[in-house]
């Protein structure tokens, strides 16, 4: 399964998130993010947060989705940052994980999911 959510402000396209879910061998599901982008002028206005939160809500409460995953180039602060606010720790540091890109090496980042209890 793909998902995506776009963000706009008036008409104008400002963010996206993309994310595919993947169904381990103990059938769990979780869901990687592949992308998450806002135009320059619109960042550090919380759209990423958002667009983030809503995909978190909607795997958890659909897609029965139990983690969320994602790789980030080593040299990308910006981003580490802000998976860590949003709850997400570091997993693994890798390597040489990409091929056409330098640095090479990533973090592997992970965010539990739990749902809400309802009382």
């Amino acid at each position: 399964m793909r998902y995506s959510k776009f963000a706009f402000v008036k008409d104008v396209l400002v963010g996206a998130i993309s994310c595919k879910e993947d169904i381990k061998a103990d059938g769990t599901k979780e869901c990687y993010i592949m992308t998450i982008t806002v135009l320059k002028p619109y960042r550090r206005y919380g759209v990423a947060s958002k667009l983030l939160a809503r995909a978190i809500e909607d795997c958890m409460v659909q897609r029965e989705v139990s983690r969320m995953v994602l790789h980030v180039q080593s040299n990308n602060e910006q981003a580490l940052n802000f998976y860590k606010k949003n709850g997400f720790i570091v997993e693994e540091h890798l390597l040489n994980y990409y091929t056409d890109l330098e640095p090479s090496d990533c973090y592997f980042l992970s965010k539990t999911l739990e749902k809400a209890v309802k009382n």
